[in-house]
């Protein structure tokens, strides 16, 4: 017998009104994700793909970057803990963290490491290359 009956949500609800007062350490692999948009006009000469013209870009954080953000957007806090390059991609994460809010005294850029990073190309609300 199935059943028809739902789980209430307020122990759900009472645990997120309680997050407010939560500090949580988040350790991982901290991604910029990168978000190209542009037109195709034609295809290369050289090999069969499109040539993409880019009209945009959108930075956003990915993994525990990620993990980060639905955290303070619960209301707790966060105390991100990785280690990322001395680039222009862990410059950007590091700010996208302080815009958040989120302490970064865990974070430890390092010049010889790389930050992870992904990056997502599209035309016409569909994705053509990752």
């Amino acid at each position: 017998m199935i059943n028809h009956h739902l789980p209430s949500p307020e122990p759900l609800h009472r645990a997120i009104a309680r997050f407010g007062g939560v500090t949580v350490l988040v350790v991982g692999d901290f991604i910029l994700d990168r978000f190209v948009s542009g037109v195709i006009e034609r295809i290369s000469p050289e090999a069969p793909i499109p040539v993409l013209h880019g009209r945009g870009e959108m930075l956003a954080m990915g993994g525990a970057g990620n993990v980060v953000s639905n955290i303070v957007s619960l209301g707790a806090a966060a105390i991100p803990v990785s280690v990322i390059g001395a680039d222009k991609a862990g410059d950007d994460l590091m700010r996208m963290l302080g815009e958040l809010g989120a302490e970064t005294f865990g974070l430890s850029q390092q010049r010889d490491r790389m930050t992870s990073s992904k990056s997502r190309f599209s035309a016409l609300n569909q994705q053509v290359l990752r």
